[in-house]
């Protein structure tokens, strides 16, 4: 009998597309009956500001580790030791989270890529940084299944005439990861070099590809990261299958967005003074995206 591999049979459209994902495999029906799922749209009105939020930290050395086409998008795994993580805490975070992977995702024009939404808008991109937490589970698959168990730090990406250095350190690299399975390996790459500003939104939500386990704080991150026209095109470039069999393109790698359902989202941006009139786009002021 042949085993099926549910990890290669998702995708981001058609039958097995996120529709169904929750019903292809027993495994994964929160994706389907989840009420903390993600991603969401980021709407002014729902968010609270939370004075009692703190910065983040991120831990400011450099890592090594290896970006790889994974027929769903673009991955970096950081190779790590317990004497050498890259660690997040702080923030809404009452533990430490060490950085497991970088994930990219991307559409096939500027119309849209990100899996967030700022109030309605989808940006060409969004970078998504996985941590777990390391205080009470001892690594990222014992952590997915439990409370508390992930964070995502979000950063969306705009285009721009110059980039933010590590993205352009990685997109270097696509020419090596052209087709699904082949792997790049990068070395001191400086991981805190990705957060563009002291501001976020958080809340509660879940993964964005199957199982959609609900563990997972969000944190985005209120500026953009750039990245140039010629660096967004070469990530479209990129093809889902091996050169045998490339299939498709690999962008379009985007889950939609999922109902809110009552969930809270606190941000640590001044969103205004209590006395001005309720009217006024206070946060669109203080978000920092065009």
């Amino acid at each position: 009998i042949l085993a099926v591999s549910w990890e290669e049979w998702w995708t981001y459209d058609g039958i097995s597309g996120p529709s169904f994902w929750g019903l292809i495999n027993p495994d994964w029906n929160l994706c389907n009956q989840g009420k903390r799922q993600s991603p969401i749209d980021i709407q002014p009105k729902n968010i609270l500001f939370d004075p009692n939020l703190k910065d983040i930290d991120i831990t400011q050395n450099k890592i090594d580790g290896t970006l790889e086409n994974s027929g769903h998008g673009i991955v970096f795994t950081l190779e790590t030791s317990i004497n050498d993580m890259i660690n997040i805490s702080g923030g809404p975070l009452a533990y430490n989270y060490p950085i497991h992977s970088v994930a990219f995702h991307f559409g096939l024009n500027d119309d849209g890529g990100s899996e967030h939404l700022i109030d309605g808008r989808r940006f060409p991109g969004e970078i998504q940084i996985l941590g777990y937490n390391a205080d009470l589970y001892e690594n990222l698959s014992l952590a997915v299944q439990h409370p508390n168990g992930l964070v995502g730090i979000s950063i969306l990406m705009e285009i721009g005439d110059l980039s933010n250095p590590e993205i352009r350190r990685m997109t270097n690299r696509l020419p090596n990861i052209q087709f699904g399975g082949q792997t790049s390996h990068l070395t001191d790459v400086f991981m805190a070099g990705f957060l563009p500003a002291s501001g976020f939104m958080t809340y509660e939500g879940s993964m964005t590809e199957p199982g959609c386990q609900e563990t997972i704080t969000w944190i985005l991150m209120n500026r953009p990261i750039y990245i140039t026209d010629n660096q967004i095109f070469s990530l479209r470039k990129l093809m889902q299958g091996e050169k045998s069999d490339p299939r498709a393109p690999l962008g379009g790698n985007f889950r939609p967005i999922q109902a809110l359902n009552g969930r809270t989202i606190r941000t640590n941006i001044m969103l205004g003074h209590k006395d001005q009139d309720k009217n006024c786009p206070t946060l669109h002021k203080n978000l920092e995206f065009k």
